[in-house]
């Protein structure tokens, strides 16, 4: 955080605000997704992060989402607390609501997310959280396409892929994969956007941009992905149709697969990408019952058939009708089946051996993009000069490069979390020991360099953190020395001369003096671009009053002392 201005010192609250400002950079995604998710249900027009705050919107989501009737009574505080008491658990307080403190705010509509799908879901993936229901699903849609894994609501979903996948598993016409592989990320992005709304009126909650914001984060895209289910399930609009109830649904489930981990026979593994949580006992259950029925070929003929495309239930009708015919027929055509297998097997293994070779070579051509990378990023953190100088500018300077280098680093480590998932898919096609054992040494180098990167990078922020205060401490010390010794001339200062001789030697005095003031103001003004590196906690916060405290002090005492001059060289002359 920067401290701006010269000889006026921002005061506490100012500071706390920018302070503030600065930290919540990382919920704008956030916020924007949860502004557009109350436009996409009320009437009313939503425009921006105001109108998260309004109680009014905020009572009648919550009377949608719990069905109960929300009283106002016109005061803002006992309003949001009647609307906290009818939602329940939320992680703010009707007081920090009514501040408008954002993490407050967007606490409260992530718990009216989770209450609208304990609503609107199906049962009885409902009682789950919506986060591991929709992993659930999005986990088992994206089983049967090798090319994508769903690991989180991140990285996975950034270069497009992801979302098309979903589409295609839906209505595999509406999505054509070898034309998507073409395309750039954000132009899968859009594509798979816009049919989500032409098609399924899936509401735009998130935009190509925040896919690419270092910002973007679990709530926004579970929000997406949310409505996007229930627009699939033919439960779109449930918020706009006030009237409407819920309708029963059989949705098609089952248990995520087991977290991304690379490990040998045996051995301890090397988590690759962050572990997520299991499927709950009642998503397991449904499952477990819903493959047994596909099984089975059994049909539903309840009303929630009617979510699937007709055409998908059609081909499920026709593959039924197909298993019922009589046994000479079947006989008849034993034969030739067994021969299509054959065929359609061994171009299977064709298929498997030439994918294999291709994940192979995008490997390979992944991790040598990423060692180069690697070896780059570590000459230049070991090119840095050392942290040694004894000027505040120097080490400023220092501070900013240290903030392009970890902007770097954060901008490629989704390129190595990409280069050991395509390891870990890899390592899943390899039959050979060898191979295997090749393709782990290289994912645990990789693994292994980018950690050594990271604890270098950060040992060298916490080395110049430590340095910057330490010098700004002490200039802050000399600078209110220097101020001492001119007060205490000041005091010195005779009154102003009766005679022409002894105004001259005044004059003179005070010419000598202005000069030291005006040379000095240089050296105020780099307080203006003092960084405070402190600590999101209590102590922080203690530091920060402290050098605030200090800056203030320095800059009444610089006024005061600009103003004596003024005053003297007025009478002077």
């Amino acid at each position: 955080m920067l401290f701006s201005g010269s000889t006026a010192i921002p005061s506490k609250k100012e500071v706390k605000k920018e302070k503030k400002v600065d930290r919540d950079e990382k919920l704008e995604v956030q916020e924007s997704v949860f502004v557009r998710w109350l436009a996409s249900i009320v009437e009313e027009d939503i425009k921006d992060y105001k109108d998260l705050c309004d109680v009014r919107h905020l009572a009648a989501v919550a009377q949608l989402v719990t069905g109960q009737a929300i009283n106002l009574s016109g005061s803002r505080l006992e309003d949001v607390s009647a609307v906290f008491l009818a939602v329940g658990e939320v992680k703010a307080t009707p007081g920090e609501f009514v501040e408008g403190q954002q993490k407050a705010v967007l606490n409260t509509w992530w718990a009216l997310v989770q209450l609208f799908w304990k609503r609107f879901g199906p049962p009885p993936i409902n009682e789950e959280k919506v986060s591991e229901a929709i992993r659930s699903w999005c986990v088992e849609a994206a089983r049967a396409y090798e090319e994508t894994s769903i690991v989180d609501f991140t990285s996975s979903w950034r270069d497009g892929h992801g979302f098309n996948v979903l589409l295609h598993s839906f209505d595999p016409r509406s999505v054509s994969l070898d034309s998507i592989s073409c395309m750039s990320a954000s132009e899968r992005i859009d594509s798979a956007f816009s049919l989500a709304e032409e098609k399924y009126g899936v509401p735009r909650l998130l935009q190509v941009k925040d896919l690419s914001s270092e910002h973007l984060d679990t709530r926004a895209t579970v929000t997406y992905l949310m409505s996007l289910y229930l627009s699939l399930l033919g439960r779109s609009h449930v918020g706009r149709l006030l009237q409407q109830s819920p309708r029963s649904s059989i949705v098609s489930s089952t248990t995520p697969s087991t977290p991304l981990v690379l490990s040998s026979d045996g051995s301890e593994g090397i988590t690759v990408l962050e572990q997520l949580p299991a499927a709950t006992a009642a998503a397991a259950a449904s499952a477990a019952q819903m493959m047994a029925a596909s099984a089975a070929s059994s049909i539903s003929s309840t009303a929630a058939a009617s979510a699937a495309p007709q055409e998908r239930l059609s081909r499920m009708q026709q593959a039924h009708q197909m298993r019922s015919v009589d046994q000479g027929g079947e006989e008849t055509s034993t034969s030739l089946r067994s021969r299509k297998s054959s065929s359609s097997s061994q171009r299977s293994s064709r298929s498997r051996k030439a994918r294999k070779e291709e994940l192979a070579r995008e490997f390979e051509a992944c991790l040598e993009h990423v060692l180069a990378w690697l070896l780059e990023a570590e000459e230049e953190v070991e090119s840095l000069s050392d942290v040694e100088s004894r000027d505040v500018v120097t080490v400023k300077r220092q501070f900013k490069e240290y903030e392009q280098l970890m902007a770097s680093l954060t901008e490629s480590q989704e390129t190595v979390g990409r280069v050991l998932h395509r390891g870990q898919v890899l390592l899943q096609r390899v039959d050979e020991p060898a191979e295997k054992e090749q393709v782990q040494q290289q994912l645990v180098l990789v693994n292994t360099r980018w950690e050594q990167l990271r604890e270098l990078a950060m040992t060298r922020q916490a080395t110049l953190q430590s340095r910057l205060n330490s010098l700004q401490t002490s200039r802050i010390s000399e600078i209110a020395a220097w101020l001492t010794e001119i007060e205490k001339t000041i005091e010195k200062a005779t009154p102003l001369a009766d005679t022409a001789e002894e105004a001259v030697r005044q004059i003179d005095a005070h010419a000598s003096l202005q000069l030291r003031i005006d040379e000095y103001q240089s050296t105020i003004d780099q307080l203006g671009s003092f960084v405070a590196v402190i600590d999101e906690d209590e102590e922080g916060d203690a530091s920060l009053a402290a050098l605030e405290q200090r800056l203030a002090s320095i800059g009444s005492r610089w006024s005061s002392l600009c103003e004596w001059s003024e005053r003297r060289a007025t009478g002077l002359d």
